[in-house]
């Protein structure tokens, strides 16, 4: 996937417990755009689950309508190119960096599957 820098700049990265935060709070929803495998691993509870190969920004609007989305994925990449195919205009863009590597690295829990 190559998304040059200039497209890059658009998504805001935000830490993971900041991103915890918004979502704690009821001020973000966290879109996991990794396939329905990873996910059966493990997952960030909560996480809204809109899998980058059948990715659909209209269907994400309708079901979020007026919500501030973050996307996530295992280490960045498939997020910041979900969340410039979400965008419309000047709308702020935003994903958790690191993804859910990042997460985990900074100490916040995840859900365990198979």
């Amino acid at each position: 996937m190559n998304i040059s820098p200039s497209d890059a700049a658009r998504v805001t990265n935000l830490e993971p417990h900041d991103v915890a935060e918004r979502v704690r709070r009821g001020e973000a929803v966290l879109i996991d755009v990794r396939e329905l495998d990873e996910i059966d691993r493990e997952r960030i509870d909560g996480a809204d689950v809109s899998p980058l190969s059948v990715f659909d920004p209209p269907a994400l609007r309708d079901r979020h309508r007026d919500a501030t989305l973050i996307f996530q994925c295992r280490i960045g990449q498939r997020s910041i190119a979900a969340a410039l195919a979400y965008g419309v205009g000047d709308e702020p863009l935003f994903h958790l960096r690191g993804g859910i590597e990042g997460w985990k690295a900074a100490g916040l829990p995840v859900v365990r599957g198979r």
